[in-house]
């Protein structure tokens, strides 16, 4: 009777020791993968966190309806990033599925994500009467950038970029107009200066040394500011146009500079 008490006790034992493993192990899991996928999308790998979240959803492995709607959430923004509008679309219906209340967060959501995803929350949540339309009649439209978006993106091409959650182009945008910014108001003080010293000069030994001094400083200014209306160019139509999925438009920009160091541009538009 003594090793029956025992072996039933430590039968307990072990379930109970199973439970206390498994279980948090499970939860546990569960926290990391969403990590993992939060990871990713931090670092710009949409694709990766297409893959990961297919998988879990594959196998059922997340069960907590907080943690699906997560899921759904990343994925939808990982496709939306990707231009993929129609996969971005049935992911946020799904999180609306399992939470027709959910908000996305103002602050982490770029802009264009947030009133897509409001836009089909709208849609998922009107009456439905006997004349609703079918959910293909959803058109899939990009509300493009916000006016203050664009103010930034004029006053210094890439700060919209980054506004609108455009990155890592703008960041790259907006250290390439800082540069050229710079170096443009620098080269046109210093040629302003040579200039002055040029056409102060009276002396004949000198005045072919400083009219090229003054030359070379002309030239460096005028490149300056060509690069940096390039960049600012550049900036506007790719905000405007370029980074929006459903826009059709094809854009490219060539600057060049000739023999004589003169600046010039070619731009092509293709409907």
């Amino acid at each position: 009777m003594l090793n029956y008490n025992r072996l039933v006790l430590s039968y307990r034992s072990l379930f109970l020791l199973l439970c206390l493993v498994i279980i948090p192990s499970h939860v546990y899991a569960q926290n990391q993968a969403l990590t993992i996928i939060a990871d990713a999308y931090k670092a710009f790998k949409y694709q990766e966190v297409i893959a990961i979240s297919d998988s879990l959803l594959k196998i059922n492995a997340i069960s907590d309806t907080t943690d699906l709607t997560e899921i759904y959430r990343f994925r939808g923004m990982a496709h939306y990033h990707l231009g993929e509008m129609t996969a971005a679309f049935q992911d946020f219906s799904s999180l609306l599925h399992r939470d027709s209340a959910y908000v996305m967060n103002n602050s982490l959501t770029p802009p264009k994500i947030l009133s897509f995803f409001n836009a089909i929350k709208q849609e998922y949540s009107a009456p439905r009467g006997t004349e609703q339309k079918p959910e293909s009649a959803f058109v899939i439209t990009d509300q493009g950038p916000e006016n203050t978006s664009i103010l930034f993106s004029v006053l210094l091409p890439g700060s919209g970029h980054i506004r609108e959650k455009i990155q890592p182009k703008g960041w790259v945008l907006l250290s390439a107009g800082i540069v050229t910014l710079g170096s443009s108001i620098y080269f046109s003080v210093d040629a302003h200066q040579k200039e002055k010293e040029y056409l102060s000069t009276v002396d004949r030994d000198i005045i072919d040394q400083k009219y090229k001094r003054y030359n070379d400083a002309y030239k460096l200014r005028n490149i300056s500011i060509f690069l940096y209306a390039a960049v600012w160019l550049y900036a506007q139509i790719d905000l405007l146009y370029l980074s929006h999925p459903e826009q059709n438009t094809q854009f490219s920009i060539q600057p060049h500079i000739d023999s004589d160091l003169q600046p010039g541009i070619t731009l092509a538009f293709c409907f």
